[in-house]
């Protein structure tokens, strides 16, 4: 194991991961006790960086992809529905992942979804593991640098000072 910041291991073989502390502190976001509407599971801190890709369905709209984003930090694949936050997450993520990769970060909605699914979890599983260890780098990375508060921090400095073209472009 090589440590990646306080409370968040990641072991980059192929067996499972043990992260010990509070995922949202991994990523740098605030723990369940920030808000109330916050409703979060404690084993689920310990299951998500286990899991070597994580599917998030939602076919409502959703305003941000936050579920991407933490399987992303835990070294899962996130594959989320193409619509709404979760497409502008997984857009966020692509310029990290190498080519192959990049298709299997959404699918679209409709009757073929299950299918779509399946199938994106299927190549992943297929590829060599070496392949699928650096593509959890890179993502855990990314989300971490993207969505982590030192990333987060530093866009609203940006927007603060005026120097808007520095901020990412939604959707983009």
């Amino acid at each position: 194991m090589r440590p990646v910041e306080p409370g968040f291991e990641r072991q980059d073989d192929e067996h499972a991961r043990d992260v010990p502390g509070d995922l949202a502190h991994s990523i740098g976001a605030p723990g369940p006790d920030a808000g109330a509407d916050e409703v979060r599971d404690p084993d689920a801190d310990r299951a998500e960086p286990a899991c070597e890709a994580q599917v998030v369905p939602s076919t409502f709209p959703e305003a941000f992809g936050m579920v991407a984003v933490e399987a992303a930090a835990c070294g899962a694949l996130p594959i989320s529905a193409a619509h709404s936050g979760l497409l502008e997450v997984s857009r966020a993520f692509e310029p990290a992942v190498a080519d192959e990769i990049r298709p299997l970060l959404s699918f679209p909605l409709g009757d073929g979804a299950v299918e779509e699914i399946a199938a994106r979890l299927v190549r992943w599983l297929r590829l060599r593991p070496d392949r699928r260890a650096d593509a959890r780098r890179a993502l855990s990375d990314a989300a971490r640098a993207r969505y982590g508060w030192e990333g987060v921090a530093e866009g609203v400095i940006a927007a603060a000072r005026g120097r808007l073209d520095e901020l990412p472009v939604p959707g983009a």
